[in-house]
């Protein structure tokens, strides 16, 4: 299904369980537990009205091992391209300048370290909303939340996870709007 799918109710609220948890993957990525719990959320009005229930699904509704399972489909920043969504893989490259010299593989190697550390400390990936910043500037961001406190890193991974989406349906939506 294409893109374009997520911005037709009826198809939204038509489509098998393949299908849907197809649409929803473009949003969320690959989460099973998200689509399974926003399936019984229909009827939906619009594409943004799905991601209001998957906010609440998951920053208000979900116990937090429902919400780590959630949070887990979403690939580590800096990470092969192997086991990315294409909206995953887009967001990282459009962080980086697509050339691969020394600074760019010790960033990467930095956010490696990060990554593990992170997910030592708190049991599930680190989730940032890049928004255009580059690899070398998520760094420090990731730094300084490797200081905070479980609760808080797990309230802002629901929270950027959720910003992520509402962008991912805003390019569908400029795409769909200069067809």
């Amino acid at each position: 299904m294409s893109s374009s799918a997520l911005l037709d109710p009826g198809v939204l609220n038509a489509a098998s369980n393949e299908d849907f948890e197809a649409l929803t993957a473009l949003l969320f990525e690959h989460s099973p537990v998200l689509a399974e719990a926003l399936r019984f959320k229909r009827p939906f009005t619009s594409a943004e009205h799905v991601i209001d229930e998957a906010e609440k699904i998951l920053c208000e509704e979900s116990e937090e091992e429902t919400q780590i399972t959630i949070l887990s489909s979403h690939p580590l920043i800096g990470a092969s391209a192997t086991n990315m969504s294409a909206a995953s893989q887009a967001e990282q490259q459009a962080s980086s300048n697509g050339e691969e010299d020394a600074e760019t593989r010790a960033v990467l190697a930095r956010l490696n370290i990060l990554n593990k550390a992170y997910s030592d400390k708190f049991g599930f990936p680190f989730i940032v909303f890049v928004n255009g910043r580059s690899k070398a500037e998520i760094v420090p961001v990731f730094e300084q939340r490797l200081q905070g406190t479980r609760a808080d890193e797990l309230r802002t991974a629901c929270t950027d996870y959720i910003a992520i989406a509402r962008s991912r349906l805003a390019k569908v939506v400029a795409a769909a709007s200069s067809l």
